[in-house]
């Protein structure tokens, strides 16, 4: 197991409420902590424009995470991220 810091940045679409997009943050903050150890920064830069439309969407709620995390686990999560519909786009680094 080779534990590295990632970061993970996701697009929340903006219509999803503030209690129904906290559960979604807090999800993908305790899939972070299963596989590296440690809990995530987690970085909320709130709603902001996007440079296209996305799903007729202009906008969407901007969420860093950044922590430890095995590698061998993004494939799993990224599956995760790909078949939630409230998850516009999402990306992550090695740093």
């Amino acid at each position: 197991m080779s534990v590295r810091t990632y970061e993970l940045t996701i697009l929340i679409q903006p219509q999803l409420d503030e209690q129904a997009r906290n559960a979604l943050i807090e999800r993908y903050a305790k899939v972070m902590e299963e596989s590296g150890g440690a809990a995530p920064t987690i970085n909320r830069w709130g709603m902001r424009m996007m440079t296209y439309e996305i799903n007729r969407f202009r906008e969407a709620f901007y969420v860093l995470y950044e922590g430890p995390m095995d590698g061998t686990k993004i494939v799993d999560v990224e599956r995760d991220l790909n078949y939630n519909e409230n998850v516009l786009r999402y990306l992550f680094v090695r740093k």
